[in-house]
């Protein structure tokens, strides 16, 4: 009876662990981007198909893949990263630069250069698997280009200024009133703390003072 038991508790496992769910997506971010995928240097890490933003939308196609043995004899590894300002300014993903992003953003980063992946507009997640490969086979076509290295503090957050400048520079007429009263509410507010800091410290330091006579 025991082996028995056994051996349907074996079957059990087996079934669960071979259920379809053998989808691995590796998630990246900020902290291990560079490290893992090599993505400058072009290293041996393998060839990095990486959606960088709208995830979601794409999250089937993305499983598939991830599921594909074509892609792994290709030494392809699929991964996925949330959205981040500081890769974003790098690999010019920003909120600025929305006609790209809102449809979604995935990248081939092979040999030391980053390749943009042009999303079919279709519902046949099959024809969407097609063109993808056909991508991964050949690059040709695509938009390309060198892939950016990692910036310094200062460089991150120039970019970062730069950005939010671009943005500022965008708003409309009622946007920027708005921005403009937030703003001066924001500075108001910052000054009344720093005030309220300086008299509570002096107050402080007073009746310390007193006791201390």
């Amino acid at each position: 009876m025991i082996p028995s038991l056994f051996v349907v508790l074996v079957i059990v496992l087996l079934a669960s662990t071979f259920d379809g769910s053998t989808a691995i997506i590796v998630e990246l971010n900020v902290d291990n981007f560079e490290h893992d995928t090599q993505a400058t240097t072009g290293a041996t890490t393998g060839h990095w198909l990486v959606c960088l933003s709208g995830c979601t939308k794409h999250q089937e196609l993305l499983d598939r893949l991830s599921e594909d043995e074509e892609l792994e004899d290709m030494g392809v590894i699929v991964a996925q990263l949330k959205w981040n300002r500081k890769l974003g300014v790098r690999f010019g993903y920003t909120p600025s630069s929305r006609s790209r992003t809102e449809s979604g953003l995935i990248v081939l980063f092979k040999k030391g250069k980053m390749y943009y992946y042009n999303t079919l507009d279709t519902h046949d997640m099959d024809e969407q698997i097609h063109h993808c490969k056909d991508f991964l086979h050949d690059q040709s076509g695509s938009e390309s280009r060198v892939t950016p290295p990692v910036p310094s503090s200062a460089e991150a957050w120039g970019g970062v200024v730069t950005e939010l400048i671009d943005f500022y520079k965008k708003l409309n007429g009622t946007q920027m009133q708005f921005a403009h009263i937030t703003l001066g509410v924001t500075g108001a507010f910052l000054i009344f703390i720093v005030f309220y800091a300086n008299a509570t410290a002096a107050q402080a330091g007073a009746e310390l003072s007193k006791k201390m006579q």
